[in-house]
């Protein structure tokens, strides 16, 4: 799990690039909440939560194609910049507690919830893009 953690920290630490072409920008998005995702299978398992609760944030995938660029593509680069900036921390301290022996699934679930807000804003920004 350390190394999925690592590789997502990473993915999250990337700035979304607002000044470059329509299609890169929509590429990175999709990126950055691929790793998103990541990290809600990471806090899924942190905070003991059934398959059920975190089948909407891993299924559906925001419809960043849908943006002809603008305020709401800007928006949307935003919310996932700040979605990842809670969540890199967020999952490091899990890792942290849970190495000492911790009980994670308070917090884990916090934060999950936290994900589950800004994948429904994102959602309504951008409409659905169901992936299969």
């Amino acid at each position: 799990m350390a190394a999925s953690s690592d590789n997502m920290a990473v993915a999250l630490a990337q700035e979304p690039d607002t000044a470059t072409g329509l299609a890169a920008i929509e590429e990175r998005l999709a990126s950055h909440w691929s790793a998103i995702r990541e990290a809600a299978m990471v806090l899924a398992e942190f905070g003991a939560i059934d398959d059920d609760d975190i089948s909407d944030v891993l299924m559906d995938t925001p419809d960043f194609a849908s943006f002809r660029a603008g305020e709401n593509l800007r928006l949307a680069s935003f919310m996932i910049s700040d979605c990842a900036a809670a969540l890199e921390p967020g999952l490091r301290a899990l890792q942290a507690v849970r190495s000492e022996g911790r009980e994670t699934r308070v917090a884990a679930r916090a934060l999950f919830g936290e994900l589950t807000r800004a994948h429904d804003s994102l959602i309504r920004l951008c409409g659905i893009r169901l992936t299969v």
